[in-house]
């Protein structure tokens, strides 16, 4: 057992023993741990302390399917699990809520379940979150775009979260190698997560991509580079209607020979990286594949500049964002109506207290 909640921390055995002899005098059978040792072990390897007694070790999956370009094939990330589960618990909560308070279901979940048309779907994006093919042109930058895009998400139903690590534990990280983002569809309140850490325009991209997920009714995580992706039909679909929605091809093609193929001056009006706007130039044959990849591997080859340190912001804006805007107002609702205990909104939260107060009734 506690070679398993090694591992599945993530950590190679040989190596932590090494860092950790103690332990490892546990396993030999020299020693055996006190409750407080196990305790203390229990919480570094980010395992509940009841599951070290157990007789036999769980058969942890991820509820839902995650596709990947870099990492496939049966692979257990504890951390993305968590996320995966920890939004669960949440959208069991919300649909539960507000199938008692005979909320409407959203109509749009799982109507295109047999249509495999990128147009229709392109269209139906449009016509439920009401945009026109040049929506991004007016806004200032990708954040403005996303800002406009997860509004019309929350107004038809949808609740959207961007976060990047278990909780407030900086150690515990959500790779976006593993994980850009994951859809969970539920019949009256469909949950899409965005990893906070992914580039912005790569954030974009994804959001229109798991609201395809949500018009397909199937729940699925993206993980993986931002290369071309293959091998899953649903996924290469979802890719071909965000890129569509995103560069409608008679809009770019006009761009592109306005600004003559340079990919950055190209991406800037969609709101999209110079790397989106590569990957539909090669969708629409407007560039080889030598040419994309060569681009791919001259940006892959850039220094990554670190990102600036400094204060944490507004911990406000950052809370509704991590939670939704959407969500907390159902939390706030359901508090206001005694249809949610404290103690539980806390859970669901992981505010509590003042800063829980001040979040829901002043900045909401």
């Amino acid at each position: 057992m506690l070679t398993w909640a090694i591992t599945r921390a993530g950590h190679d055995v040989d190596a932590y023993l090494e860092k950790n002899p103690q332990v490892k005098t546990w396993i030999d059978g020299e020693k055996k741990p006190t409750v407080r040792q196990l305790e203390v072990f229990a919480d570094k390897v980010y395992i509940p302390y009841g599951f070290l007694l157990m007789e036999k070790q769980l058969d942890e999956k991820c509820p839902i399917p995650f596709f990947r370009t870099k990492t496939k094939g049966d692979h257990f990330n504890l951390n993305v699990y968590e996320a995966v589960i920890t939004m669960q618990n949440r959208q069991h909560w919300l649909s539960e809520y507000l199938t008692a308070n005979d909320y409407d279901k959203p109509t749009f979940i799982g109507r295109y379940s047999e249509e495999y048309d990128v147009a229709k779907v392109v269209d139906a994006i449009k016509e439920i979150l009401d945009l026109t093919p040049d929506w991004a042109f007016d806004l200032q930058s990708t954040g403005a775009a996303i800002n406009l895009f997860v509004g019309k998400l929350e107004n038809v139903g949808c609740v959207v979260m961007f976060q990047s690590m278990i909780g407030f534990q900086t150690s515990r990280k959500i790779p976006v190698s593993e994980c850009r983002g994951f859809t969970l569809v539920d019949e009256h309140a469909p949950c899409i997560f965005i990893n906070n850490d992914d580039a912005p325009g790569a954030k974009l991209f994804t959001l229109v991509h798991e609201f395809v997920h949500v018009l397909k009714g199937e729940s699925a995580g993206d993980g993986g580079d931002d290369t071309l992706k293959e091998d899953n039909e649903l996924e290469r679909f979802c890719d071909a209607v965000a890129a569509e929605f995103l560069m409608p091809e008679n809009l770019f093609r006009d761009i592109w020979t306005k600004r003559k193929g340079d990919f950055k001056r190209v991406a800037t009006p969609f709101k999209v990286s110079g790397l989106a706007a590569a990957r539909r130039a090669l969708t629409l044959g407007l560039i080889t594949k030598e040419c994309f990849f060569a681009y791919y591997q001259w940006l892959t080859s850039l220094p990554v500049t670190p990102k600036p340190k400094g204060g944490s912001g507004d911990f406000y804006a950052t809370a509704k964002k991590r939670l939704g805007y959407a969500f907390l107002v159902h939390v706030r609702n359901a508090i206001n109506s005694n249809q949610l205990l404290y103690r539980d909104a806390y859970a669901l939260t992981g505010y509590s207290g003042n800063s829980f107060n001040k979040l829901i009734n002043e900045h909401l």
